[in-house]
């Protein structure tokens, strides 16, 4: 069998109409047709009609599919929605041919942008993705998607920017921007789930908490000055992290931040990012696996009281929380007297001594003393008692998401071999008599 598959020719025309007119005949139980040939006449004049992928398959010489696209938009009383026009389904001996060659084909939608392509029904951006790499491996310039840097930068208004990549990691991308004399930051969320940074920025900025200036952003990006441009900031340094100064400058921020957070979270029902949602029955069984900890006791103490676990957990207070202290996020008034954190993704609520115990596990033993005595005594016996439980509990559920469990996860891991992590459960839960 010799399987051809091409674009359909002028001369095609009758043979296609009599191919689509027998390929609905009696479709609806009743020995008609809907009038689905005489459409494809009629497509072919509309100035909807994609002609590059009007394709007709030809076995042994005689056509025996055809398949036809066209721009359309269904009007309902609310909203237009975009569709995509597709008639007369292959052959089944086709179909398989027509996925091999279909590469060919793809190389034909240059003409149309990423935007009009996403308009297509059944055209969403992972299978966008797919035809840039497409694209790619043809050597063609592939479609921009919706969250492109250049697309970003149009819609907030940027003129003649010069964009540099600073990195790029698990769909994040930093660019430093120049333009109009102006020294930029763009950051570009691929997925949507990271891009909750922007409500962050937004909601500290509402509560008045320290941030880098906002300069503008969109539903995939944010634009913030550049800090190296110079100004009263500068980028934090690792010798900050021995710096007592800037330690209680850190504080500071951070008790700025919890408390501020706490009247914040008192009358909200934020869905926000909690480090302890991960904390599921189900994740415990995955960790026990993954780990070869099955036998363990702390499973058999977790599996005997994991309501009343979950309800402590669920009881302790929150407060907005960073969860990612290092000195590469840290900004510093060239002063010393200021400071605060920066990079969101991460902001939600939780408890507070978990940022502390972040923060001081950085810092060198004088500076994390410093921070001690600027933050004050408002730190809760009960939340130290839950976070040493908590915290290494929550890195070993993040770790085994990993294919090849991480390096940063191995003093959590032995926590849990050598019965630290099972003896501050007890002494957290001993107020209830879980032993």
């Amino acid at each position: 069998m010799n399987i051809r598959i091409r674009k359909e020719m002028p001369a095609d025309h009758r043979i296609v109409e009599e191919l689509t007119r027998e390929a609905f005949w009696g479709n609806l139980d009743h020995p008609t047709c809907d009038g689905e040939h005489l459409l494809v006449h009629k497509l072919r004049t509309l100035p909807s009609f994609v002609a590059e992928l009007d394709l007709v398959a030809e076995v042994d010489g005689k056509i025996a599919g055809h398949v036809i696209y066209s721009r359309a938009k269904v009007l309902t009383p609310d909203e237009i929605l975009p569709v995509k026009l597709l008639t007369d389904q292959l052959p089944e001996q086709v179909k398989q041919t027509f996925a091999r060659h279909e590469i060919r084909f793809v190389a034909q939608l240059q003409r149309y942008s990423g935007a009009e392509l996403l308009e297509w029904e059944g055209m969403d951006e992972s299978l966008l993705m797919k035809i840039n790499g497409i694209l790619s491996r043809l050597g063609q310039p592939c479609k921009l998607l919706p969250s492109s840097y250049i697309l970003q930068l149009t819609e907030l208004g940027v003129r003649n920017p010069v964009c540099s990549l600073i990195r790029s990691k698990a769909g994040i991308f930093l660019y430093r921007v120049e333009a109009e004399g102006k020294k930029l930051i763009l950051k570009v969320f691929e997925n949507q789930e990271n891009a909750r940074e922007i409500d962050n920025y937004l909601l500290l900025s509402e509560l008045d908490i320290p941030t880098l200036p906002l300069l503008g952003y969109t539903q995939n990006a944010i634009l913030l000055p550049d800090a190296e441009a110079g100004g009263e900031y500068r980028l934090g340094k690792e010798s900050d992290l021995n710096n007592t100064k800037v330690a209680g400058a850190i504080a500071r921020w951070y008790t700025m931040l919890h408390k501020k957070g706490r009247a914040y979270l008192s009358g909200s029902e934020s869905p926000m990012y909690d480090e302890s949602d991960v904390l599921t029955a189900d994740n415990m069984r995955l960790i026990a696996e993954k780990t070869g900890t099955a036998e363990n006791m702390l499973w058999h103490t977790i599996t005997g009281n994991y309501d009343r676990i979950r309800s402590r957990i669920d009881a302790l207070p929150r407060t907005l929380t960073y969860n990612d202290f290092y000195w590469t996020n840290l900004l510093v008034s060239k002063t010393g007297e200021s400071a605060f954190m920066f990079d969101y993704n991460l902001l939600g609520k939780g408890i507070a001594y978990g940022d502390i115990r972040n923060v001081t596990g950085s810092l060198s033993p004088e500076a994390a003393a410093a921070f001690i005595q600027e933050y004050g005594d408002d730190i809760d016996e009960e939340q130290k008692k839950a976070d040493a439980f908590i915290a290494p509990l929550v890195t070993l559920a993040n770790a085994c998401r990993y294919e090849t469990f991480p390096t940063w996860a191995a003093t959590s891991l032995e926590e849990l071999k050598n019965g630290e992590l099972l003896k501050h459960l007890r002494e957290w839960l001993q107020l209830e008599g879980v032993k």
